[in-house]
């Protein structure tokens, strides 16, 4: 048995919007993730983590997410909802010691009720092709590769045409879900609100 096995999951879990205070622990999450990922061969000019201000500017033009899991920052999320109607995925970060508790599946949840909320019916992520766990994380939660795909529905389809896939680059994978389910095992009830 590992010492990760031996992590007990969070009593208290708790989704809000980025706060200042929140903002030197997403840094260092930040850091650990650009480190991680270094390991798996994702290119250097993707790894620069964000610093305190770029954090905070995303809500500019995002919407972020940040969870708490027994009174400590655990990660976050940020979409942006873009034309005609597709929700982007710009980050989606646990820290490596709140993993396998099911808190990203949270944030898609709360990514999926949203988006829902204002009509908007497609989730769209990018995924590094070495990152074998967040594809299979992303696969679990009803994201499939966009070259899987056949016809692609409206609206990605349509904006498809003005996100070719080329400005992911060749490194990243483009994965799409319906925001109807998001967050949630498929044939399982979904969660209460509470976790």
């Amino acid at each position: 048995m590992t010492a990760a096995d031996d992590r007990k999951p969070p009593v208290r879990v708790r989704v809000t919007g980025l706060q200042e205070a929140h903002l030197l622990e997403l840094m260092r999450i930040e850091t650990e993730l650009a480190q991680e990922w270094l390991g798996l061969g994702v290119p250097t000019d993707a790894l620069a983590p964000r610093s305190d201000r770029e954090l905070a500017r995303l809500v500019r033009d995002h919407d972020v997410y940040v969870l708490e899991a027994d009174h400590q920052v655990a990660g976050y999320l940020a979409w942006q909802d873009q034309s005609p109607g597709v929700a982007m995925l710009g980050s989606l970060t646990i820290a490596p010691p709140y993993r396998r508790f099911g808190l990203a599946m949270r944030l898609c949840r709360e990514l999926g009720e949203v988006a829902q909320q204002h009509g908007v019916g497609v989730a769209v992520a990018t995924c590094y092709a070495r990152a074998a766990g967040a594809m299979a994380f992303l696969a679990v939660n009803g994201f499939m590769p966009i070259e899987l795909t056949g016809r692609p529905p409206e609206p990605l389809g349509e904006w498809l045409q003005s996100h070719p896939l080329e400005l992911f680059g060749s490194a990243r994978k483009l994965w799409w879900a319906s925001t109807d389910g998001l967050g949630t095992l498929p044939g399982l009830p979904r969660p209460s609100r509470g976790m």
